[in-house]
């Protein structure tokens, strides 16, 4: 739209010119055929840049609908939560060094076990059989 109010100017102005006698003829059909020139060459230009841009926006759609499916994969992962503890039935004679030892294959992480567990444990060097104590992941 904007070309082809430049080439109207231009035409208008070129018939200007011709009127006054400082285009020949010849001269004006001459620029009036290259302003026309340059004008197709700009629409060329035009719907070579919106196909392009055509193309830019499907591939936003597609992003757009992948990252829709990865937000709704993310919360059905955070849904699925996986736990960061194991669940250990203490048995008769265990004692948080012997888990730790268990689980961890070091007695001296039995602190981990107790502050997992303080709200159950108030000694930790008294626990029961058939307590649940949570182990924490390593």
């Amino acid at each position: 739209m904007r070309v082809g109010s430049i080439i109207l100017g231009l035409l208008l102005a070129c018939s200007v010119l011709y009127s006054e006698g400082r285009l020949t003829e010849e001269e004006a059909r001459t620029l009036i055929e290259e302003y026309k020139a340059r004008e197709r060459a700009a629409k060329e230009k035009i719907a070579i840049e919106m196909a392009k841009i055509e193309q830019l926006r499907k591939e936003i759609a597609a992003l757009d609908a992948e990252i829709l499916k990865l937000e709704a994969k993310l919360k059905e992962l955070q849904a699925k939560k996986v736990p960061e503890f194991k669940i250990y039935k203490v048995k008769k004679g265990d004692t948080l060094w012997g888990i730790a030892r268990r689980f961890y294959g070091a007695g001296v992480r039995w602190r981990d076990i107790y502050e997992a567990n303080k709200g159950l444990i108030k000694d930790p060097h008294h626990i029961l059989p058939g307590w649940e104590l949570k182990i924490p992941l390593p």
